[in-house]
């Protein structure tokens, strides 16, 4: 008998495993658009499956798909690392070539020729093709290392750093050019000649640090830093100033004596507790003061308002080991009284967790359950009860509570939800749904619940009944369209989806309406004749530039007819009636058109409108915070003193800043499109830009307050 029974192989469970993702892929292959998703899918199969074939051929699909030089490029690095196909590599750079329109394009490109393909001869006339569109300084320093460190050509590197020079505006510009002159040329007079130039072009305070730290690192004269850092210091007028300079001063000369002077005047300066937190965490880094910083902390604690802060606090003391075993408690228990809710408590207990206060926990979770009022907190606390503690009989009491203080139908959905991924009590869970369908009210109950239903209970009998209960209490075009989309989703039934696109189409009421049907359409059934109809009623119904310019999208985007969104466009701009309308088509024009001209004429009409300056520069504030949110740069202060500028100090101080990035092409387009990316992507020349723009716009902003 034993004889008889099959072992389960371990080929067998890579089979399973498979199978799974053969699956996903190829639901992914029906739902890709783009060149983009398709290459990513492609490169994917191959990697987890193996399957060169198959990836061979979506990386075809991604190459129907490519309309810019980007597209290519990304698509011809794709094939060499993956199929080492060159031939069809080489055959995609030439068609990144035809479509390459700026600098960077170029630039870029010559650079994947020569280390994809080896070919320096074709590399050599990209980056000529890259010397013709540089228009700015920073494209002729990035021009001048790429050559210098791709081609070894120091000579042709040279004339674009020259070009650079010529180009400079600010220290900023002298100072990097200066160094990367040193670095790649190995030319430490011309070095400093440009080192000069960047400190005659000083204007604000921070130029001086930045360039004393340059002058150290580059031509080691420690004499003409030590001038350009007091300068700094009788300048310097903030906490966090002073402690910059501390900071350079330990770094570059190693005297803690003066350091500590320096430190002692930031923390005279200290306004809030976050200088006291940055002070702190200094003075444990660079000078190893932990009394110090112990005080400083305190002075933190000072200004704790609530358990976070608290817990914040006590984090900092166990980062730097600065916390006996009393001061850590004593820190815990003021976290403890400030806790307000549930999740207050629950952190705690996680907080407990973490120090090794084993016994902590369960009395917080108690105390988290006493302050829980409604449904889906208890609910909450019983999930977290399962997974902390694994006490089921504890989690059964916390849902049972939950259950008593249900109030709306999506409570007992997300309750039995519960049920079943935690306790799988599908018995208990079926009760609740079945109170869900009394309480239900209109088709977003109903179809919540048979989305829920078919998910947790398999049951495609009662999921069919609500959905049909759904489409009986559907009101308006979107609870059809929401309904169509979810049957296709959960029960693949396009038939019945049909039906009710129909039916959102007889009560639609506006342009939107029209436009996401049509959209579906095209998704879901590839029926672009029908949604080529829906898309004309649309624009009959526009009545504004959003409608406008959501229909040019829609239009680019599954008929690719780049005429009728021209077309579309142009009407959205007729319809302008704000800045922010000016910035989402300028945004569109960037994303979908790649139309760079048209899109900063628009940005700058955006900026004329603008009726709040200071809304206006806030906005582009940020921007960049979120754009920098990988970096260690902070600019989230700048909320905080934007209030107090004056109307005509923000007009300047913007268009400034903004003129500091627009040395860079690559950032002028990310200024324009507010484009999300990683700053380590970036060149470090741009990366610098934008550091010392920020580091600039910080002190005017300090100095512009009244």
């Amino acid at each position: 008998m034993k004889n008889k029974i099959k072992r389960l192989s371990v080929s067998d469970l890579d089979c399973g495993a498979n199978t799974k993702k053969i699956k996903s892929f190829k639901k992914a292959e029906q739902k890709a658009k783009s060149s983009e998703e398709y290459r990513c899918l492609a490169a994917a199969i191959i990697n987890e499956l193996n399957d060169k074939e198959w990836g061979k051929l979506i990386f075809k699909r991604a190459e129907e798909k490519a309309s810019s030089s980007e597209d290519y490029q990304d698509l011809a690095s794709s094939v060499i690392y993956h199929l080492k196909n060159e031939e069809w590599a080489k055959a995609l750079y030439k068609k990144a070539e035809e479509k390459a329109k700026y600098f960077k394009n170029y630039l870029s490109l010559a650079g994947s020729v020569i280390d994809h393909l080896e070919d320096k001869e074709w590399g050599k006339f990209l980056f000529k093709k890259a010397e013709e569109k540089a228009e700015v300084y920073l494209e002729y320093l990035v021009l001048g290392f790429r050559i210098i460190s791709i081609l070894h050509d120091k000579g042709w590197g040279r004339s674009s750093f020259e070009k650079a020079e010529k180009k400079a505006e600010n220290t900023d510009n002298y100072r990097y050019l200066a160094e990367s002159v040193i670095n790649h040329l190995d030319d430490k007079a011309w070095g400093k000649v440009l080192f000069k130039k960047a400190e005659e072009k000083a204007e604000v305070r921070m130029c001086y640090l930045k360039l004393a730290a340059s002058v150290i690192d580059s031509i080691q004269d420690k004499e003409w830093a030590e001038t350009l850092y007091k300068k700094f210091e009788e300048k310097a007028k903030r906490s966090d100033e002073y402690r910059n300079l501390a900071e350079s001063i330990i770094d570059k000369f190693k005297d803690k004596e003066r350091a500590t002077v320096l430190y002692k005047k930031a923390e005279e300066k200290a306004e809030d507790s976050r200088d006291y937190e940055l002070l702190a965490a200094s003075v444990i880094d660079s000078i190893q003061d932990k009394e110090w910083a112990e005080a400083l902390y305190k002075k933190v604690e000072e200004k704790t308002k609530n358990c976070y802060d608290y817990l914040y606090l006590l984090d900092c003391f166990t980062i730097y080991k600065l916390q006996n075993e009393e001061r850590a408690k004593y820190l815990f228990k003021k976290a403890e009284e400030m806790a307000e809710n549930s999740f207050d408590y629950r952190n705690l207990a996680d907080f407990a967790d973490e120090l090794k206060y084993n016994d902590w926990a369960e009395p917080l979770y108690k105390k988290a359950e006493e302050v829980t009022k409604n449904s889906n907190n208890y609910r909450d606390l019983a999930d977290s009860v399962i997974d902390k503690f694994q006490d089921k009989e504890w989690a059964k009491s916390l849902y049972n509570k939950a259950e008593e203080k249900v109030e709306i139908t999506y409570d007992y959905i997300n309750l039995a939800n519960s049920l079943i991924d935690k306790l799988k009590d599908k018995e208990w869970a079926m009760a609740l749904y079945k109170n869900a369908e009394e309480m239900a009210e209109d088709s977003g109950d109903y179809q919540y619940l048979a989305e829920s239903v078919i998910d947790s209970l398999k049951d495609k009998k009662w999921t069919k009944s609500l959905y049909k209960k759904a489409e009986e209490k559907a009101e308006n075009s979107g609870n059809y369209q929401y309904l169509a989309n979810s049957l296709i989703e959960k029960l693949e039934d396009k038939k019945w989806a049909k039906s009710l696109y129909k039916k959102a189409e007889d009560i639609a009421e506006n342009s939107t309406d029209y436009r996401d049907i049509a959209d579906s359409v095209i998704d879901k059934f590839q029926d672009k004749e029908w949604a080529m109809a829906l898309y004309k009623k649309a624009k009959e119904k526009a009545a504004n530039s959003f409608d406008y310019r959501k229909l040019a999208n829609s239009v680019i985007d599954k008929l690719k007819d780049k005429d009728w969104t021209k077309a579309l466009y142009v009407k959205a701009e007729e319809k302008v009636e704000n800045s922010f309308d000016y910035e989402f088509l300028a945004d569109s024009l960037t994303e979908k058109l790649q139309d760079k001209e048209w899109a900063m004429a628009l940005y700058k009409k955006a900026e004329e409108k603008a009726e709040d300056e200071d809304e206006e520069f806030k906005r582009i504030a940020n921007s960049i915070s979120l754009k920098l949110r990988d970096d260690e740069l902070h600019i989230t202060r700048l909320d905080r003193f934007l209030k107090k500028l004056f109307h005509r100090k923000i007009i300047a101080l913007k268009r400034n800043f903004i003129k500091r990035l627009e040395q860079s092409d690559t950032i002028r387009q990310l200024i324009v499109t507010k484009s999300s990316f990683n700053i380590k992507d970036l060149s470090e020349p741009d990366i610098q830009l934008i550091k010392d723009a920020v580091a600039w716009l910080e002190e005017e902003i300090f100095d512009a307050m009244p």
